[in-house]
């Protein structure tokens, strides 16, 4: 599926505001009542503050363009008549904030052959929701939906991040399911 939505934050956050989203998501089927999902969604942030982060033993003021996640999820349906569903569902994942800072490093290979490499350095973090899905049947796989989502996202689980980051957001997207 394709989605496009937003991505706020619930009370005072001094460096992230309202947020547009899009992503990719991969559901299973629609016909049994246990569905499972997989999606990678990106959160671009034009008006977010600097934070501090520790890269390379010092301390680096970062002005984070996009934040990222993958995901997987778990959902019941709740209700699924004439080509509506309801779909509660759990996710948990893999979050992290684009820094931008990056180290190349350089290797050999079993052969003894030189090369090099470049390694980014992000704010990483676990990624959960809770939310409900609202899909309407357009054709035969095909659906449209709403998503709400509350999102719990410990940021100032990565020892590198200085600057307290909330954690409580949540989101709506619109989506095509297919």
């Amino acid at each position: 599926g394709i989605h496009a939505g937003i991505f706020m934050p619930l009370g005072k956050n001094a460096i992230f505001g309202n947020s547009p989203t899009i992503g990719l998501s991969y559901m299973s089927t629609m016909a049994k009542n246990i569905v499972f999902d997989l999606y990678y969604k990106a959160r671009f942030h034009s008006s977010a503050k600097p934070f501090d982060f520790v890269f390379k033993e010092d301390i680096r003021s970062v002005e984070a363009k996009t934040s990222h996640v993958i995901s997987l999820g778990l959902g019941a349906k709740v209700f699924d008549r004439k080509g509506f569903v309801i779909l509660p569902k759990v996710n948990l994942g893999y979050g992290f904030i684009w820094t931008g800072l990056s180290e190349t490093q350089y290797e050999e290979d079993e052969y003894g052959n030189e090369y090099e490499s470049l390694r980014y350095t992000n704010v990483s973090t676990m990624h959960t929701t809770l939310g409900v899905s609202f899909l309407k049947l357009v054709s035969r796989k095909t659906y449209v939906g709403l998503e709400t989502n509350l999102h719990l996202i410990p940021y100032n689980w990565d020892s590198n991040l200085k600057t307290p980051i909330p954690s409580r957001y949540a989101s709506i997207d619109f989506f095509v399911r297919f």
